[in-house]
């Protein structure tokens, strides 16, 4: 982590690439989804359109920079707004500080590579959590399971395998997949 002296706030992501996000204060790269990510990403993005194809109850988008304080600015793999919150984008520099109702995080190999890196994932779960995201998916991959977080959860509420449902009405009404079809 990097001392005091060396914190970064949102507004230094300006000055910075497009492939970064800020935690902590720190600006760190953010990693290209792989092929598999990416089709995760899509299935999410599809399985909305079929409930709500003109996009009336909300809004899902792609590795948006959300501004959840000062000093982070992740970009959640997915994030969604539902239609009374929806984001309002600074359009020159592409950062919204409205906070989404669900956030989805798809998990990659490094992500689960060592304590430092899951920490450093549970740590935005963490941070989605204090900032008000109402529903938190974290997608594996390797173990084809989905854990279910809401506010101020340290464990998940639920973690899916592929047998079960992934249900999120809470938040977007009628939305629900079979976890099995997220791997296929």
């Amino acid at each position: 982590m990097s001392s005091i002296l060396n914190l970064h706030t949102s507004a230094d992501l300006r000055d910075w690439p497009d492939d970064c996000e800020l935690i902590e204060g720190e600006i760190v790269k953010f990693m290209s989804p792989s092929l598999f990510h990416s089709k995760i990403q899509r299935f999410f993005l599809q399985q909305l359109d079929l409930i709500d194809p003109k996009g009336l109850r909300g809004l899902m988008l792609q590795e948006p920079s959300v501004e959840f304080n000062p000093r982070n600015t992740p970009r959640p793999d997915l994030a969604y707004w539902k239609a009374g919150n929806l984001p309002q984008i600074d359009l020159e520099f592409g950062i919204t500080k409205t906070i989404p109702d669900l956030v989805v995080e798809v998990l990659s190999p490094r992500d689960l590579e060592g304590v430092k890196h899951y920490q450093e994932t549970m740590g935005k779960i963490r941070l989605y959590q204090a900032g008000g995201v109402k529903i938190i998916w974290v997608i594996n991959p390797m173990q084809k399971t989905c854990e279910v977080y809401g506010p101020g959860q340290l464990s998940p509420q639920a973690t899916l395998g592929i047998e079960d449902e992934l249900e999120g009405s809470a938040v977007i009404s009628g939305f629900k997949i079979k976890v099995k079809d997220l791997f296929r």
